[in-house]
């Protein structure tokens, strides 16, 4: 169970705007990724690896305040469809608590996110 009070917790919002590159596709999140919310994730990050074949997605959660151990295995679920699909799931800009939580389960590289972000 976390430690947070439940009225501090940011919603999550996916945004998938059109790509603007043929080879990869931005998607922002911003708030918490929790238990609570993880599977919405999953489910907009795997929709747009499907919709958009061949391409890489880049996930920008330099606005995600928030994530726990869901939230890394929910990440880890995208990033494993990614591969069966051919592409690659990589973290361009991340929150400093998101990085802090990704070095300290020495997942940074797995994402392609560097530890001086």
């Amino acid at each position: 169970m976390s430690s947070r009070n439940p009225l501090d917790r940011a919603d999550l919002l996916v945004q998938a705007p059109p790509p603007t590159s043929p080879d990869s596709i931005v998607i922002a999140l911003s708030g918490d990724i929790d238990r609570e919310n993880c599977s919405e994730m999953v489910l907009a990050v795997t929709d747009t690896l499907h919709r958009h074949p061949g391409r890489d997605v880049s996930l920008d959660m330099s606005e995600v305040t928030f994530l726990d151990s869901s939230g890394i295995r929910a990440l880890l679920i995208c990033r494993r469809t990614a591969m069966e699909l051919g592409t690659q799931l990589k973290i361009s800009k991340a929150h400093r608590h998101v990085q802090q939580v990704l070095s300290i389960t020495n997942l940074l590289g797995v994402f392609h996110l560097p530890p001086d972000l």
